[in-house]
C-alpha cells in the first residue's frame, strides 16, 4: 500500500511495527496506493523513521540520529507531524538548521492547541521550517484545533513572527489504518502530510532541485490568502499546488524577498497589529520581518537598511531602528523598532494611513552594483492621547517555559500542559482583553523592560498581571511613588502560590529525559505582598477555586490567591471557593471538601485615606483566569468600570456599592502574609530613559504611619517639581511646565518694554511742553 524504501527504528525497541497508527496514517496521506483512500504522491519513495516507542515516548537523541541518517541518504523532504512547546532544545534546533542547510526541506505541523493565540509548536515555529495549519472541513475558516498566532520564543523582545506559514485541509481526511483499511483523521499532523506529499509531486515535475528557502518563498508568495481569515491564522494563505509548481518551473536566480512584504496596521485582518496607533511618548514597538535569500546560503549579505516616507513632517517625528539577527542559512530576521519623538510638535501630528518603506540593500554578483528589495508598513500616527485613555501593561515580569525554567501552570487542575507556556501576553492568551480595551478607546502599551524605565505621568493605570519574576527593590520604591504621588492607578492580578504544592510537582521532558522541578508556581506572591503591604493589602499564600460574583457577572476562579488583609474604606468582593489542596484529596476524603467564603477582589482609593487627590487607586484580583481569552465569563467589564471610576469625583459604579465597603480593616488571619526576603538585582540600564533616581530611595508613605502623610507628600511634591534623573525633564507634563515658564518670561519681558516705552514717551512730551511758547487757544 506504500512505496517504502526503508524503515529504521531509532527507539532501540528492535521492532518496526507502528503501535500508535499515527505514523502509518500520515505516511498514507503522502503516498497511499489504496484507491479507496489514495495518497497525494503514491510514487514517492518513503523512508520511515521510528522515533516514538510503544509508550508514545521520544527523546532528542533519537531525532538527532534520524536527521543524520536523512542527510546521509540525501532525502529531499522531512515531514514532522509532531512537535512540542520546548523551543530551546538546542541540540534539536541546531540539527534542524543543519538539515535545511543540506538542502532538505522540513515540513512540520503547527500544533493542535487552538483556538488560543500563541500556541505554536516547535519546530514548526522556526524561521526555516514550513509550519502548517489546518482548514476546517467546509473550507470556510481555520479548524478550531489549529494552533496560531505569533512565536513566543522572541515575544518579550519584539512581537514575534506570525505562523502558520500556510494552511490546508485538516479535518476528516482519509488514510490507512495499521491493518491496511481506510479510516479518517483530523489534525495539523494530517495537514503537514498533505503539504509534504504536494511538495513531492512538485519536485518530481521540476528539472532541478530547488533549495528549501526557494521552496518556502514560493509557497509564501503563491498561496491564496483568504480575506475572511486573520493573518495570524494563515500568514501566506491557503496552499495552491498548481500555482507553486508553475512559479518554481523556470530555474533562475531569485532575488531576496521580504516576508511579509507589506504589513498594513490599518487593516483589521492583520490583528493584533491592526489596533496599534503611534503617538509621541508611547513605548517603542518592535516588529519582525524575514529576509529570505534563496540564491545565497549566507544570510548575512544585507548591506544596509534605511527607510523613507513621503510626509517630511512624519519623517522628522518618527524614530526607526533596525537590528539584524544572527543569520541562519538562507534567512535573516530583522527587528524594526518604531517610536515617536517627544517634542511638542510631534505630540499633535496626525497622519492616518502613512506608508513607511524600508529599503534593504544587498551586494550583487555584478561588481559595483547594489540590489534593493523593500518592506512597506502602513501605520496610523495620531496626536498623543490624554492620560486617562492610556494604559501600560507589564510583560517584563512574565517568565516563559523553557527559557526561564519550569513554571508550574496557573490553572492547576484544568490546563492539559504541565507548565506555563503561552507567554501571558496581550497578543497571545490575553488577546481578547487587548481587543476589548481598544474597543473602549483605551490605548494600551506593553512594557518589556523594568518598572523603573517608564514615565508614570503618561498613564492612567499600570497592569501587573501574574508576575513570576520578582520585583527589584528600586522597582517597588518607584511604583509606590508613582501610585502615591504621581496619580498612577494599579491593577494587580495575582495567582496562586503554595510552596508545598510546588514541591509535589515534577515534569520529565519527553525529548531530553531531563526531570524539571518548578522554579515557581502561579505568581511571585511575595513580591506582590511586599509592594502592597504599606496600603494594608496582602494576599494569602494559597490556592483556591470556585466562583465569585461582581454585580450580575459571575467569574470562574481557577487556582487563585485569596485576600488576607484589606484596609478600611476599601471595597471587598468575596466568593464561594474550595481550597485546591483539599480538592486533591483521595476519594475517601471527599466529605472534607466544602465551600468557604473568601474575598478575592478588592478596590482601594488611596486619595480617600491620604486626602491627596493626586494619589491613585488599586484594583487587586487574586486570579488571572478571568482575563484569559479562554475564560467563559471575562472580567473585562470589571476593569473597564474601575478605569472609568478614576476620573469620577463621585463613585457611582456597582463596584462602589455600600454593601462591599469596609468600615474597618479586614484581616482573615493573624499570621504574617509571605514577603520577599531577597530582592532581584536591579538592571543597570533601560532601553530608553530611566525614571528612577537616588532621590526615590527616600522613605515613602508605606514606611510611615498615615498620620505623617501630609509631611511626606509635601516633601515629595517639592521633589516632583525638580528636574529628574540626570537633569533630564520628564517626557510628560514637565515639558509643558517648562514651556509655560518660558512663555511667562517672554511675557514679562514684553511688559517691561511697554512700561519703559510709556515712561519714555511721557518724559519726551513733558520736555516739548517746556520749550513751546504759551498760546491762547
Amino acid at each position: 500500500m506504500l512505496n517504502i524504501v526503508d524503515i529504521v527504528d531509532f527507539t532501540k525497541e528492535d521492532q518496526d511495527n507502528d503501535a500508535t497508527s499515527h505514523g502509518t496514517f500520515i505516511a498514507s496521506v503522502i503516498g497511499s496506493k489504496n484507491p479507496a483512500c489514495p495518497g497525494i504522491a503514491p510514487d514517492a519513495e518513503l523512508y520511515i523513521f521510528k522515533v516514538f516507542n510503544k509508550n508514545h515516548d521520544s527523546y532528542t537523541e533519537w531525532f538527532l540520529e534520524a536527521f543524520n541518517f536523512a542527510i546521509e541518504q540525501g532525502i529531499d523532504i522531512i515531514n514532522l507531524s509532531n512537535g512540542s512547546s520546548d523551543f530551546q532544545d538546542n541540540p534539536f534546533i541546531d540539527k534542524i538548521n543543519e538539515v535545511t542547510g543540506h538542502g532538505i526541506t522540513v515540513v512540520s505541523s503547527i500544533g493542535n492547541d487552538g483556538p488560543d493565540q500563541g500556541t505554536l509548536n516547535n519546530p514548526a515555529d522556526m524561521t526555516n521550517v514550513i509550519g502548517v495549519g489546518s482548514l476546517n472541513q467546509a473550507k470556510t475558516g481555520i479548524a478550531h484545533f489549529s494552533s496560531r498566532g505569533i512565536t513566543t520564543w522572541n515575544l518579550l523582545k519584539e512581537y514575534g513572527i506570525v505562523k502558520p506559514d500556510v494552511i490546508t485541509l485538516g479535518e476528516k481526511i482519509g488514510g490507512l489504518d495499521i491493518d491496511g483499511g481506510c479510516t479518517v483523521s483530523s489534525g495539523t499532523s494530517v495537514s503537514s502530510g498533505i503539504i509534504s506529499g504536494s511538495l513531492a509531486v512538485i519536485l518530481s515535475s521540476l528539472e532541478y532541485k530547488p533549495n528549501p528557502a526557494l521552496i518556502k518563498s514560493h509557497i509564501l508568495k503563491n498561496s491564496n490568502k483568504d480575506k475572511k481569515l486573520l493573518m495570524s491564522y494563515q500568514t501566506g494563505g491557503v496552499f495552491d499546488l498548481n500555482k507553486v509548481r508553475e512559479s518554481l518551473k523556470p530555474k533562475k536566480n531569485s532575488l531576496p524577498i521580504v516576508f511579509p512584504e507589506r504589513l498594513d496596521l490599518t487593516d483589521p485582518s492583520n490583528e493584533p497589529f491592526s489596533s496599534i496607533s503611534f503617538y509621541s511618548t508611547m513605548s517603542p514597538i518592535s516588529f519582525n520581518f524575514t529576509v529570505i535569500h534563496p540564491s545565497s546560503k549566507n544570510g548575512s549579505e544585507i548591506e544596509d537598511l534605511f527607510w523613507k516616507t513621503e510626509n517630511e513632517f512624519v519623517h522628522d517625528c518618527l524614530k526607526i531602528q533596525y537590528e539584524k539577527s544572527d543569520a541562519i542559512e538562507y534567512y535573516t530576521l530583522v527587528k524594526m523598532t518604531i517610536s515617536v519623538d517627544s517634542t511638542r510638535e510631534c505630540r499633535f501630528v496626525s497622519a492616518p494611513e502613512e506608508d513607511i518603506t524600508t529599503y534593504i540593500s544587498f551586494t550583487s554578483s555584478t561588481p559595483g552594483e547594489i540590489q534593493y528589495t523593500t518592506h512597506t508598513m502602513k501605520i496610523n500616527l495620531i496626536p498623543t492621547p490624554e492620560r486617562s485613555k492610556r494604559i501600560l501593561m507589564d510583560a517584563y515580569h512574565n517568565l516563559k517555559f523553557p527559557e526561564d525554567g519550569y513554571i508550574l501552570r496557573d490553572s492547576i487542575f484544568v490546563d492539559k500542559q504541565p507548565y506555563e507556556w503561552k507567554g501571558d501576553h496581550l497578543f497571545t492568551n490575553y488577546l481578547q482583553l487587548y481587543k476589548f480595551l481598544r474597543s473602549q478607546e483605551y490605548h494600551i502599551e506593553i512594557l518589556n523592560e523594568p518598572i523603573t524605565c517608564f514615565d508614570s505621568r503618561n498613564y492612567a493605570a499600570f497592569i501587573l498581571a501574574d508576575p513570576e519574576k520578582a520585583l527589584s527593590k528600586n522597582e517597588v520604591i518607584k511604583l509606590r511613588k508613582d501610585i502615591e504621588i504621581r496619580g498612577l492607578s494599579l491593577i494587580i492580578i495575582a495567582e496562586w502560590s503554595d510552596e508545598a504544592m510546588i514541591e509535589k510537582h515534577t515534569f520529565k521532558s519527553e525529548f531530553t529525559k531531563k526531570e524539571w522541578k518548578p522554579v515557581i508556581g502561579g505568581s511571585d506572591l511575595r513580591s506582590i505582598n511586599t509592594l502592597l503591604k504599606p496600603y494594608g493589602i496582602m494576599f494569602k499564600e494559597s490556592s483556591y477555586s470556585g466562583t465569585i460574583a461582581v454585580g450580575e457577572e459571575k467569574y470562574k476562579i481557577e487556582s487563585g490567591a485569596v485576600i488576607q488583609k484589606f484596609p478600611n474604606k476599601g471595597y471587598l468582593f468575596a466568593g464561594k471557593l474550595v481550597e485546591d489542596v483539599i480538592s486533591m484529596a483521595k476519594i475517601e476524603d471527599l466529605d472534607k471538601i466544602k465551600e468557604e467564603i473568601h474575598p478575592l477582589i478588592g478596590i482601594y482609593d488611596l486619595s480617600d485615606e491620604n486626602n491627596n487627590k493626586e494619589s491613585g487607586s488599586i484594583l487587586a484580583i487574586g486570579d488571572s483566569y478571568c482575563i484569559e481569552s479562554s475564560a467563559p465569563v471575562k472580567c473585562y467589564n470589571l476593569l473597564d468600570e474601575f478605569l472609568r471610576s478614576l476620573n469620577q469625583k463621585i463613585k457611582q459604579s456597582l463596584l462602589f456599592s455600600p454593601e462591599h465597603l469596609l468600615n474597618s480593616d479586614f484581616n482573615s488571619s493573624p499570621e504574617q502574609a509571605p514577603l520577599s526576603d531577597t530582592y532581584r538585582e536591579d538592571p543597570t540600564t533601560c532601553i530608553g530613559t530611566s525614571f528612577f533616581s537616588v532621590k526615590d530611595t527616600q522613605p515613602l508613605l508605606g514606611d510611615f504611619s498615615y498620620e505623617q502623610t501630609s509631611e511626606i507628600l509635601t516633601r515629595f511634591t517639592v521633589l516632583d517639581d525638580a528636574k529628574y534623573t540626570g537633569g533630564e525633564d520628564w517626557v510628560g507634563s514637565l515639558v509643558f511646565k517648562n514651556e509655560i515658564i518660558v512663555l511667562l518670561v517672554i511675557a514679562m519681558g514684553i511688559l517691561c518694554c511697554l512700561v519703559f516705552y510709556v515712561w519714555w514717551q511721557r518724559k519726551r512730551n513733558i520736555k516739548y511742553m517746556k520749550i513751546l511758547p504759551d498760546v491762547d487757544i
